[in-house]
């Protein structure tokens, strides 16, 4: 099965500096999967990296899959959530979350990504304060009661609400566009009028709820 390179610049001939970063990213991941709980991190890593980098083919894998599920004997859905988890730790130490503060279960970094990017920091920060209080490790559902309070407080709701009008007044904008007689073919118009019907059903809900 022939995978497509996600980056292109890694499409060339493997090296024996290939060979031996493949062994130990392999033998680092065994490790880690014993110690997923505590180290998330450098385990999706090290997945992202074997992925990216098409450095699986090391190992004689045609695809990422074909590795994860023979190499590793484990499923799909659970690397790429992984991975996943991965992206969110490393937004959150960008937000200036210390690495030792880190998410350490792709279950909460599940929760914390159903979150808006920009406030995902606040609330993980304000889930390990309730999980102290508790004396217990910070779970979902202290991800749940932190983003209820942060996403509730007044100034979040404002902002949410101006970025919400900012959103609709941009959309109307953008519709106000002047059509050239014969500018578009029979195909293009029916599009443009199916979409513009689903615009209006979306504008009448809305306004019902206004």
């Amino acid at each position: 099965m022939k995978e497509t390179s996600l980056n292109p610049q890694f499409d060339r001939p493997l090296t024996k500096a290939d060979y031996r970063r493949y062994q130990a990213l392999v033998a680092d991941i065994g490790r880690h999967l014993e110690l997923a709980g505590r180290a998330l991190y450098r385990l999706g890593g090290a997945l992202k990296t074997i992925r990216d980098e098409r450095l699986y083919r090391c190992g004689g894998y045609a695809t990422f899959q074909d590795f994860c599920s023979n190499e590793l004997g484990l499923a799909r859905e659970y690397i790429f959530r992984t991975i996943q988890a991965y992206d969110l730790l490393c937004g959150l130490l960008a937000a200036g979350v210390s690495q030792l503060e880190l998410p350490s279960t792709e279950r909460v970094c599940r929760e914390l990504g159903s979150i808006p990017v920009e406030l995902r920091a606040k609330v993980w920060k304000q889930a390990r304060r309730f999980a102290e209080k508790q004396g217990q490790p910070p779970d979902g559902r202290c991800v749940k009661e932190a983003a209820a309070q942060v996403l509730g407080s007044p100034e979040i709701k404002e902002r949410q609400a101006r970025e919400l009008v900012q959103k609709f007044e941009s959309v109307a904008r953008s519709l106000q566009v002047g059509l050239a007689p014969g500018s578009l073919s029979e195909n293009d118009r029916a599009r443009i009028k199916a979409t513009l019907d689903s615009i209006g059903n979306a504008v009448v809900a809305l306004q019902k709820q206004l």
